[in-house]
C-alpha cells in the first residue's frame, strides 16, 4: 500500500466513483473506514468489530455487510472476516493506482528506477475540520439577506390598543408611578390579552368595553385591575357587577331592617303584644 494522506484518499475516491457506481451505503462505509484508519494512525491493516462500524454508519449490520462486500468487489477495500461473532475484522483500504503518480517522483538507480514518495503521511485533526466547517457556515450566513422587519401586529387605532391606552391612562391618573407599558413591544403584550378575550373567550368588543369601563370607574376594581391580563381574568365578574349596578339605579332604597320584619320571618304584631305583656307584669 502506498503512502497516502486523508485529502488525497478522498480525492482519489471521488475520481474513482465518477467512472463506477457506488451505492450510498458503500460511500458512507468508505468514508467511515477512512475516519477509523485516520484515528489508527494510517495503519496498513486495522481491526474493528462489525457492530462498531455499523454503529458509526447508523445502519443495520446486514446493510453494512452488503456495503462492505460491494467495496471489496470494486477493489476499494480488502478485509479478513472474523471467525467468531463479536471478534474484530481486519480491514485494508486499497487506493487507486493512478493516484500514486501524483504523490511520487522517480529516481534512477543502478538496478533500475525507484519510486520515492514526496508526501508524508498526514493525520487530519478533527479540530481543523471543525474550524473549516465553522468558517464555511459563517461565510454562508453572511450571504443570506437579513429578514425584513415584520409589520406591527396591531395597527394604530385598533380596538386592542385603544383598550390598552384606556386602562393605562386610568392607572396613571390613579398613581403617576403606576407600571404601564412604555414600548411598542410591551403595549403589544397587553394588547394580546385583549385579542385572546375576543378570539379564545368569545367576548364581543361591547362586553370587553363594558368590563373595562366598570373596572376603571369602580374604586374597588381600580385597585385590583392593574393590567389587561387581570382584566381578562375578571371579565365575567366585572360585566355582572356592572349590569347589577345599572339595574339598581333609579329604584327607591330598600326598607330598613325594622320596617322589613316580615321579609325576615318575624311576626310584628306578636312582638308588640309580647313587649306590652312584659311591661304590665313589671308594673304590677
Amino acid at each position: 500500500m502506498g503512502c497516502m494522506n486523508y485529502i488525497g484518499a478522498l480525492n482519489a475516491f471521488y475520481e474513482r466513483i465518477q467512472c463506477i457506481r457506488v451505492s450510498g451505503n458503500g460511500q458512507l462505509l468508505y468514508h467511515t473506514l477512512l475516519m477509523v484508519n485516520n484515528k489508527s494512525g494510517w495503519s496498513e491493516w486495522f481491526s474493528r468489530t462489525n457492530a462498531s462500524i455499523s454503529g458509526l454508519m447508523n445502519v443495520s449490520e446486514k446493510a453494512f455487510m452488503n456495503a462492505r462486500e460491494e467495496l471489496k468487489q470494486l477493489g476499494l477495500i480488502d478485509f479478513i472476516p472474523s471467525r467468531k461473532r463479536g471478534e474484530c475484522t481486519k480491514y485494508r483500504i486499497l487506493y487507486p493506482t493512478d493516484y500514486s503518480t501524483n504523490d511520487s517522483t522517480k529516481e534512477g538507480t543502478k538496478g533500475g528506477t525507484k519510486e520515492v514518495q514526496s508526501t508524508a503521511q498526514t493525520t487530519v485533526q478533527s479540530t481543523d475540520i471543525n474550524k473549516l466547517k465553522l468558517k464555511t457556515k459563517k461565510s454562508m450566513s453572511e450571504d443570506i439577506p437579513e429578514k425584513p422587519p415584520e409589520p406591527p401586529k396591531y395597527g394604530a387605532g385598533s380596538f386592542e390598543l385603544r383598550c390598552v391606552d384606556r386602562l393605562s391612562d386610568s392607572l396613571r391618573r390613579q398613581y403617576p408611578g403606576a407600571k404601564t407599558p412604555e414600548t411598542e413591544a410591551e403595549r403589544g403584550k397587553w394588547a394580546d390579552e385583549i385579542g385572546r378575550m375576543k378570539r379564545l373567550d368569545k367576548r364581543s368588543e361591547a362586553e370587553i368595553l363594558e368590563a373595562l369601563e366598570y373596572a376603571v370607574a369602580d374604586p374597588f376594581w381600580q385597585c385590583n385591575i392593574r393590567n389587561t391580563k387581570k382584566l381578562r381574568e375578571k371579565c365575567e365578574t366585572l360585566i355582572l357587577q356592572a349590569r347589577g349596578r345599572k339595574g339598581r339605579q333609579g329604584k327607591a332604597p330598600p326598607p330598613n331592617r325594622f320596617h322589613n320584619l316580615e321579609s325576615h320571618g318575624y311576626d310584628y304584631d306578636r312582638m308588640v303584644w309580647d313587649m306590652m305583656g312584659r311591661k304590665e307584669a313589671v308594673d304590677g
